[in-house]
């Protein structure tokens, strides 16, 4: 069971146009996401005077900024370069990604056929994937190959906001780009680091799906459906799930299979064997040269993840998987738990060959898979698969005499004091009884109240009380933040 902490008032109901309980977001990004991201990922900084210009930084030192500050109370920035002395903050890990700056929240589109000749339409972005592939095609000759990176921040979407969809949430990417070519165990490997996440997530188990587009377009077109119609045709097989057989099968008919044909490829889509018997089965059929050759790309992916420990029980083949986004043009992946089907997919994504063809001449594959944190965490509390045991970020509470103006200076440091020692304090800045505060902070869930009376400050002292267990000490105020962190 994973504890985070949750606010009192999560934000805005799902009726709302944004949909962001950031407290929330925050508090799961830098207690869990980032630090099992860590485990499996080697930071590097980029040389100064090369990448370092284009303001590509490690986005983990920025998250700690931000973390820390929101915790702190304090109004903190990601800023858009990170200091040299915040490379104590970077780990040697298992993997070897790292993450740069946001690209821009606003996009150029593609101006309409009768626009103006300066027509310049703006969006905002979808996704982390395209502008990833814009930062590579605009930086290619200051980036090494193969370019790995995880990068966490906010995307939108036209939706109507409901439960589960959102115009804008935080989403978490793990992305790979190759120079002409971009050998398969990446494939692999994206599976190993979701599996190895979402096991040490804890909160049940789950099965990372896999599937590979060219095996599903080999199928629809040896089934008749035209090569004009193979992408919507792929978009009605994702909706499977959602819309059922019956009217998959209709939609299929009208873009141009037999209605036998159609239940046929369902059947086919829908086996429920093993990984193995599921390649066996596929490798037993000819569907054409696009359909080999997927086959032959899930084999390689499939030895890639046993190759990388994955548990079998963790991931198997599934042809029906296809992915609504026509960027993908292999393998595509979703992730769900066993337990909670109705949660739909927690970790998505797939190789994206073209991606980059708007950008450049330059082939620049790439395979990435990603976290819709926000819908994901919110499901998993909705469903109590996580448990909020605190409606309070900071673990300490610095009470405040009634007299607070006399006083505010001194319990406004000892607050600056807490959070100068790594510390997460907040002040209590109303002028209250002394157990209205403290019934405050049981509420809260804080652990830790700092009281000063009026005498303790005459005396140079100050009361420490664990409001857990009731016990209390009254000690100089100069050892403040030592007991503090010794009764934490």
């Amino acid at each position: 069971m994973v504890h985070i902490i949750v606010p009192e008032h999560p934000g805005p109901s799902c009726d709302m146009e944004v949909f962001e309980p950031a407290e929330i977001i925050v508090e799961f990004i830098a207690k869990f996401l980032i630090p099992h991201l860590e485990k499996r990922i080697r930071l590097r900084r980029p040389d100064h005077g090369t990448v370092d210009d284009l303001t590509l930084f490690d986005k983990t030192e920025a998250f700690h900024v931000l973390c820390c500050g929101l915790r702190q109370g304090l109004v903190a920035c990601i800023p858009d370069r990170i200091p040299p002395e915040a490379e104590k903050l970077r780990h040697e890990n298992r993997f070897s990604f790292r993450s740069h700056l946001p690209t821009p929240v606003l996009r150029l589109m593609n101006p309409a056929p009768d626009a103006p000749d300066d027509a310049k339409d703006l969006a905002l972005r979808f996704d982390q994937t395209v502008p990833l592939a814009r930062f590579v095609a605009a930086n290619y000759g200051v980036l090494s190959f193969p370019f790995r990176r995880y990068v966490i921040g906010p995307v939108f979407r036209g939706e109507r906001p409901k439960d589960g969809r959102y115009r804008q949430f935080i989403q978490a990417d793990i992305d790979a780009i190759g120079d002409g070519s971009l050998d398969l165990l990446h494939d692999a490997e994206m599976v190993s680091v979701i599996s190895g996440i979402f096991t040490e997530l804890a909160i049940g188990p789950f099965t990372v799906r896999i599937g590979n587009r060219k095996v599903l377009q080999g199928l629809l077109q040896s089934a008749g459906v035209p090569e004009e119609k193979v992408s919507a045709a792929s978009s009605v097989i994702d909706r499977l799930e959602k819309i059922g057989h019956g009217r998959v099968v209709e939609m299929l008919a009208d873009m141009g299979i037999k209605e036998e044909g159609a239940r046929d490829l369902i059947a086919l889509l829908t086996g429920t064997g093993s990984t193995d018997e599921t390649l066996t089965t596929l490798k037993s059929l000819d569907h054409g040269p696009l359909f080999a050759d997927g086959v032959v790309e899930l084999e390689k992916v499939v030895a890639g993840i046993r190759q990388l420990g994955v548990p079998e029980e963790r991931f198997r083949v599934d042809i029906s998987i296809a992915r609504g986004l026509d960027y993908y043009t292999g393998t595509v992946y979703e992730t769900r738990f066993d337990a909670y089907p109705d949660l739909g997919s927690i970790a998505s994504g797939g190789r994206y060959d073209d991606l980059a063809s708007t950008f450049t001449d330059r082939s620049l594959p790439g395979v990435g898979i990603s976290i819709g944190v926000t819908r994901l965490l919110l499901r998993l509390i909705k469903a109590g698969l996580v448990k909020a045991t605190a409606t309070t970020i900071a673990p300490v509470i610095v009470t405040t005499a009634e007299g607070l103006e006399e006083h505010a200076g001194t319990y406004l440091a000892q607050a600056g004091r807490l959070r100068a020692a790594g510390i997460a304090a907040e002040v209590y800045l109303v002028a209250r009884h002394l157990g209205k505060q403290l019934q405050f902070a049981d509420r809260r869930g804080f652990t830790i109240a700092v009281i000063a009376r009026a005498e303790n400050i005459a005396n140079g002292t100050v009361v420490i009380r664990n409001l857990k267990t009731g016990d209390q000490c009254e000690v100089l105020d100069a050892l403040l933040e030592e007991t503090v962190r010794e009764m934490l």
